[in-house]
C-alpha cells in the first residue's frame, strides 16, 4: 500500500468533504451498520470516519499502513487502532461483522490481494462510498497524461469496483455542486500531495504538470459530485473473478 506519512499532516485539510456532506455520509453509514457489533475500518487513515462513527457508539477498529496517518487518529482520541498490511491483515477469520472501505482501494498496489483479506477477515458485508462528478478533474488529467508518457496507474478506484463486481446496493446518499480554480488543483499535484504523483520521475512529473497548464491553467470549473453508499454482501465479492481487479 502507498504510504502517506508524507502527507499526514494536511491530510484532513486538503481531503475532507464539507461539513454537511461528512455528516450526510456519516448518518448514512450509521443506518447501514446499526446491527454490526464488529466493524474493521481498513485504511482508517486519520480516522475520518473511524471517528464519527465511535462517537455514535460503534465499535471500530482502524487498519493502516502509516505510523503519521495512525498518530494524526490519535490526536483525535480515537483508540482501536492497528498497524499492518492490508493485504496481511493481522485478524483471525471472520473477525469482523462488516468491514468498511472508503478511499483505500486505489491507493493498494495489490487491491484483489485486499479484498481476499477483507472476504477473509469479514462475516457478513463490505461497505463504501461510490463518487462520481459530472466533469473530468485535474486528477484524472493527471492520470490520463502520465498513462500517455509510458506510466500507467495502477490503482483502481471504489467507483470502478461497482463496475466489476456490482454491489448488493447502491444508494445516493447526498449530490452537491463543486466551483474549484484549476490552477490550485494544479498546484497541488505539482507539489505531489496526491498519491497518483509519487512514483512519477521528476522529468515526467513536470511534463504532465506543463500539460495540465497549458490544457486547463486559468479556468474554474463548476461540476456536481454525486456519492453512493455502495453495499456488497461478503459473498458477492467472495464469488468474484478478481483478477483484473
Amino acid at each position: 500500500m502507498r504510504n502517506f506519512d508524507r502527507v499526514a499532516r494536511i491530510y484532513d485539510s486538503t481531503r475532507g468533504l464539507p461539513d454537511s456532506v461528512m455528516a450526510a455520509v456519516v448518518d448514512s453509514l450509521a443506518v447501514e451498520l446499526r446491527d454490526s457489533r464488529t466493524i474493521l475500518d481498513a485504511g482508517v487513515g486519520t480516522g475520518r470516519f473511524a471517528g464519527p462513527l465511535n462517537e455514535k457508539g460503534f465499535d471500530v477498529v482502524g487498519l493502516d499502513v502509516s505510523e503519521a496517518m495512525l498518530s494524526e487518529a490519535k490526536r483525535k482520541s480515537i483508540t482501536n487502532l492497528v498497524r499492518g498490511e492490508l493485504t496481511i491483515m493481522p485478524f483471525a477469520n471472520e473477525a469482523f461483522d462488516s468491514c468498511l472501505m472508503i478511499h483505500v482501494l486505489h491507493l493498494v498496489e495489490n487491491p484483489a490481494g485486499l479484498l481476499s483479506e477483507i472476504v477473509r477477515v469479514c462475516k457478513s458485508e463490505v461497505i463504501s462510498l461510490a463518487e462520481e462528478n459530472d466533469k473530468e478533474s485535474v486528477r484524472e488529467n493527471y492520470i490520463r497524461l502520465r498513462s500517455e508518457m509510458g506510466y500507467q496507474w495502477s490503482g483502481i478506484s471504489e467507483q470502478k469496483l461497482t463496475k466489476l463486481v456490482p454491489p448488493t446496493e447502491l444508494k445516493d446518499i447526498i449530490s452537491y455542486s463543486v466551483e474549484t480554480g484549476a490552477d490550485d488543483d494544479i498546484n497541488y499535484f505539482r507539489d505531489r500531495l496526491s498519491a497518483v504523483t509519487w512514483d512519477v520521475p521528476d522529468e515526467v512529473h513536470h511534463g504532465v504538470v506543463s500539460r495540465l497548464r497549458s490544457e486547463m491553467g486559468g479556468k474554474v470549473y463548476k461540476y456536481n459530485r454525486t456519492i453512493r453508499l455502495a453495499i456488497w454482501d461478503i459473498g458477492k465479492i467472495r464469488s468474484a473473478d478478481l483478477s483484473h481487479a
